[in-house]
């Protein structure tokens, strides 16, 4: 072998294990090393293993090859013995201990993990502990040795120390990339009312609304589909998060998505939905379409249901566009039913001729309890509708309403 130098390392907190069967165990250095050049081992720390490394005797016992070397392994190996050398077993691996147990290394130097811990980090037993006041620390439950403080960070509402963000919503969900695998409520049994696909979040909200949702890696064709949002779910925010959501007016919502975050999520035009979506009492926040029909669902056939859902805060800018619908056409249209549903503080325009801009929907039929509260509709052709705009042959039918303001 060449002559071999190894100079400040440490072997500690691996699992080692030896499949020669020839072999006398594990070695936390060197599975074998040796020969009859000059090597040289020093300041360095070797843990775990059942042998530092396997080695000759003749190795093992040349003077001046080990310098400041600690490990807990066995320091006897077939007779041969390391009495001679600078190689120290240690019992004590843990907490501020080990710089007693290891006392000829440069712990303040070479060995000091940073200004705030001289002692080796990894001989610490850190934990990090919520200080209840904004930050946490990374400190060491055996010896109470505190090595950094920083602010909380938080990933959903709380932070890796278990402090929970007091503006944290946990019943509310933000968009932030496309998740289309959703699952039935009971996976053993096929789709129905009582047993709905389950929109637990944002992103499969999203993935719902541009066709892409998946059921055991299969793409869900809509029609006939039950869909429900997961209970307890306040709101989803597409767009903005709880910053958009405080807005109050139409103008603030417009000059969000034309102005301030330009960047906003544009791909809400969506394929035809044909099932029922039951937002089981969900608001979702920010929406923005400006390609195509605008709406929570921007175009729907067949036999549609949509109920239980509040759309608020949204930018819906499309050929024709409404707060809950964007388009349905007579004649692919079967029956469609809008149950509970509210649309409020919403921006919606639309440009198509011989369409137009509603509250609800662009083009829409059947609705019951509904509530339109403080919309900016525009229609660039000719003016907006209050509720809907209307392709001619479609009987609507209008249950206790709400509009007002605008």
């Amino acid at each position: 072998y060449p002559e071999t130098h190894v100079n400040n390392c440490i072997v500690a907190g691996n699992e080692l294990v030896a499949v020669n069967a020839s072999a006398p165990g594990a070695f936390s250095f060197a599975g074998s090393f040796g020969g009859n050049r000059q090597h040289k081992i020093k300041n360095s720390i070797f843990l775990g293993g059942d042998h530092m490394f396997n080695v000759s005797p003749w190795w093992a016992k040349q003077p001046g090859f080990y310098e400041n070397v600690y490990t807990d392994a066995d320091l006897s190996l077939t007779g041969q013995s390391y009495t001679d050398s600078q190689i120290v077993q240690v019992t004590t691996t843990t907490g501020a201990g080990v710089k007693e147990a290891m006392p000829n290394l440069d712990w303040n130097k070479t060995w000091a993990a940073n200004a705030g811990l001289p002692v080796l980090r990894v001989f610490h037993n850190i934990v990090i502990v919520d200080n209840e006041d904004g930050t946490h620390s990374e400190s060491c439950v055996d010896c109470g040795l505190v090595c950094s403080t920083s602010d909380h960070v938080y990933t959903e509402g709380k932070c890796i120390c278990g402090a929970i963000d007091p503006g944290y919503d946990p019943y509310a969900s933000e968009y932030t990339r496309e998740e289309p695998e959703i699952s039935l409520l009971d996976p053993t049994q096929p789709n129905s009312e009582s047993n709905p696909y389950i929109i637990a979040n944002a992103n499969q909200m999203y993935s719902l609304i541009i066709g892409g949702s998946t059921n055991g890696g299969v793409k869900i064709d809509t029609a006939g589909k039950f869909f429900k949002v997961a209970d307890g779910i306040k709101a989803f925010y597409m767009n903005g998060g709880a910053t958009l959501a405080a807005m109050t007016t139409t103008e603030q919502v417009k000059e969000y998505f034309t102005v301030t975050n330009t960047s906003a999520i544009k791909a809400w035009s969506g394929v035809t939905f044909k099932g029922t979506f039951d937002g089981n009492g969900v608001t979702i926040y920010g929406i923005r379409s400006d390609d195509g029909n605008a709406g929570l669902f921007p175009s729907i056939t067949g036999n549609v249901t949509v109920k239980n859902v509040t759309v608020k805060n949204s930018y819906l800018v499309g050929q024709m566009a409404g707060g809950i619908v964007g388009s349905g056409i007579s004649e692919r249209l079967e029956s469609v039913t809008i149950e509970n549903c509210a649309v409020v503080n919403n921006y919606i325009s639309a440009s198509r001729s011989d369409s137009g801009a509603g509250g609800l929907a662009g083009f829409l039929y059947n609705i019951e309890i509904c509530v339109l509260v403080a919309n900016l509709c525009h229609f660039e052709q000719s003016g907006c509708n209050t509720l809907f705009t209307q392709e001619s042959n479609i009987q609507i039918n209008l249950r206790r309403c709400i509009v007002n303001a605008f």
